[in-house]
């Protein structure tokens, strides 16, 4: 089956991604797909799931780890031992933020917005949400 992202657009999204702090849905936000399926799971998954799209982050992760010297295990060992600091002072609160930096450094931790599928966009909060998809269920019972 060929592969549904071109080789430049793999490049746009690795690109995008590497440079605004690893902002998945942001990243495809960026490069014009729309709100609705950067942020949902599936399109999440379609698109970081690629082949093209994978290769071309490891190659910006290598080009960047040789350009910086600091790399992916400089950084979790940083954070393990922050993590032993935070935990021989019996800082619950920083163990846990040192846990959540190791998780997003190795993509563990997603970011997760609800979505209004009519709009295509994030509504201000949860409860607002919920009370437009009970109203439309109630227009669509009528």
């Amino acid at each position: 089956m060929p592969n549904r992202i071109s080789q430049d657009k793999a490049q746009a999204i690795a690109l995008e991604y590497c440079s605004n702090g690893r902002k998945k849905a942001k990243a495809m936000e960026a490069i014009g797909y729309k709100h609705s399926y950067a942020v949902s799971p599936h399109g999440l998954k379609i698109t970081y799931n690629n082949v093209l799209v994978k290769a071309e982050i490891a190659r910006l992760d290598r080009k960047i780890e040789l350009k910086s010297d600091y790399t992916r295990e400089k950084a979790e060992q940083e954070l393990e031992e922050a993590r032993a600091i935070a935990k021989t002072k019996k800082d619950a609160s920083s163990m846990v933020s040192a846990t959540r930096g190791k998780n997003k450094l190795y993509g563990l931790e997603i970011e997760r917005h609800i979505v209004d599928v009519a709009t295509g966009r994030r509504p201000p909060d949860a409860d607002q949400a919920r009370e437009r998809i009970a109203e439309r269920v109630k227009q669509l019972e009528q």
